[in-house]
């Protein structure tokens, strides 16, 4: 016979196994529904038709949660971690032995050899042409980073609003640039809503051979592509390749030959070349437009020594998201971008001047 206590804490109990069910089909959810390929729709019963409703609705749930992107990846970890090969093998001395009979069967190494655990290493009698031509190069870079230290340096950042933009990061970044090369000369000049898109509206390779000209600048800093996601234009405004293109081949094409026109003004005057990558923003599909731009930047950079592409992409980001807020150096929660969610609010422009700043001391060995 049920005691009265035993009565009472029997609805506990079935909400506890109902709160556990529930949470083993949101961790397992993704393999639930692989599950129900393989059932027969008029065979599921009633149990069945409830949990696969579920794992539907937590699959949903983790997307807007934005943890559904953790949670496969931690699924596909998972079988691909049950399919290694060489998971068990100090137990399992059957399966290492096979293991091993495999990796030789795929080598070139002879049977004399494997009897034997020293393979005598062979040395080139003498240096390849390919070796020769790479030690001058790398001696060449090196002789001219030794020059640029040994002269003043002077930094030019130009660029669009990110540069130009008080309290942004084109100011934050020459104040840094400031107190970490005390003797060096900077210059800052940049034009809102301007790019590489519109020379009609205004020209930066006209402007770039002017302030080098005028300033002589060792070390270049760009900031281009916020305004540069439109149709592509000539001098007189004529459209060169449509709006409708962007992203297409005949766009890339194009805007590739303004970046790589910009790199080559520099290369002839001697200036090292930092272009600053644009950063993930609020807006989703203007970030996805952003992330061509940077690969277009980072394919013709690639292309000339002395030109280094820094990635900003998601230094303000949390867990790869894009994010208002960040932690300063006092553990403080602090706004990192704008209203608009795009430019740098004070501290975003800090960190993200800091990254700039070693990447350039790194690569020109300071």
């Amino acid at each position: 016979m049920i005691q009265g206590n035993q009565v009472k804490s029997f609805p506990f109990v079935i909400l506890f196994i109902f709160f556990l069910l529930n949470l083993l089909i949101f961790f397992q959810s993704k393999k639930i529904l692989l599950w129900e390929e393989k059932l027969d729709e008029k065979g599921k019963n009633i149990f069945e038709k409830m949990v696969l409703l579920s794992a539907n609705f937590y699959e949903d749930l983790k997307e807007k949660m934005s943890l559904k992107e953790f949670l496969d990846q931690k699924h596909s970890f998972e079988i691909d971690f049950k399919k290694s090969p060489v998971l068990f093998t100090d137990f399992n001395q059957k399966t290492r032995e096979e293991v091993i009979s495999k990796e030789t069967q795929n080598t070139s190494v002879t049977p004399k050899e494997q009897t034997s655990s020293k393979v005598p290493v062979k040395f080139p009698e003498e240096i390849s042409k390919k070796n020769i031509i790479q030690a001058e190069e790398n001696l060449r870079v090196k002789e001219e980073r030794k020059e640029f230290l040994e002269k003043e340096m002077r930094i030019l950042i130009i660029g669009d609003s990110m540069a130009v933009v008080g309290g942004g990061l084109g100011e934050t970044l020459e104040k840094e640039l400031k107190k970490e090369f005390s003797n060096a000369k900077i210059l800052r000049e940049g034009k809102v809503s301007s790019g590489l898109s519109r020379p009609d509206y205004f020209n930066w390779e006209v402007r770039l051979r002017e302030l080098i000209s005028q300033f002589k600048p060792s070390v270049t800093i760009l900031v281009f592509g916020l305004n540069d996601c439109q149709g592509l234009t000539s001098t007189n405004g004529e459209i060169v390749v449509s709006y409708g293109k962007f992203g297409q081949k005949e766009w890339e094409e194009e805007y590739g030959k303004r970046v790589r026109r910009m790199i080559e003004i520099l290369k002839e005057n001697n200036s090292f070349i930092f272009w600053v990558g644009l950063p993930i923003v609020k807006d989703p599909i203007f970030a996805n437009k952003l992330a061509i731009l940077n690969q277009i930047y980072k394919r013709e950079l690639a292309k000339f020594d002395n030109a280094i592409f820094i990635s900003t992409w998601c230094i303000l980001c949390n867990n790869g998201i894009y994010t208002d807020y960040f932690y300063d150096e006092k553990g403080v929660r602090q706004l990192v971008r704008t209203s608009d969610g795009i430019h740098f609010h004070n501290l975003g422009s800090r960190i993200v001047s800091k990254k700039i700043i070693e990447e350039m001391k790194n690569w020109l060995n300071l």
